[in-house]
């Protein structure tokens, strides 16, 4: 089942930054740097998420961890430190809105973290999109 993480993750995560990828965010996304700088810290909560458990991205965090991507080494060092193992990016199904492992996923992100953003919220992904086969 998705979404089943103990509340004990990894918060540690959080004190990452990396103002080269936030700048890319906000470029590609055409968002201001304050808004690519609240969503690449939602992808870090995302990422600690997936360290316990089989979870699914939202839109936006799926954007911003696609970029996080692209910056192969700076991302394979972030997952080796904070993580402890490199996260792959696996493939889903085109899917807009909710599904259960959706809200499974903001569901744990609730427990874990208290109120979310507006970047928790489910849009479209693409095929190549998704953690788990959400």
């Amino acid at each position: 089942m998705f979404a089943q993480a103990r509340p004990t993750t990894n918060l540690g995560v959080l004190n990452y930054s990396n103002n080269h990828i936030v700048e890319r965010i906000a470029s590609e996304g055409t968002m201001s740097k304050d808004e690519a700088a609240e969503v690449f810290q939602d992808t870090l909560r995302f990422l600690a998420l997936s360290a316990t458990t089989r979870v699914c991205p939202p839109h936006r965090v799926d954007f911003s961890w696609h970029i996080f991507l692209l910056h192969t080494k700076d991302y394979a060092e972030f997952c080796e430190k904070h993580i402890g193992f490199f996260v792959h990016h696996e493939p889903g199904e085109n899917v807009e809105g909710s599904s259960p492992a959706m809200d499974a996923t903001i569901a744990l992100a609730k427990n874990v973290y208290g109120e979310l953003s507006g970047n928790w919220t489910p849009g479209k992904r693409g095929k190549t999109c998704g953690s788990g086969g959400c």
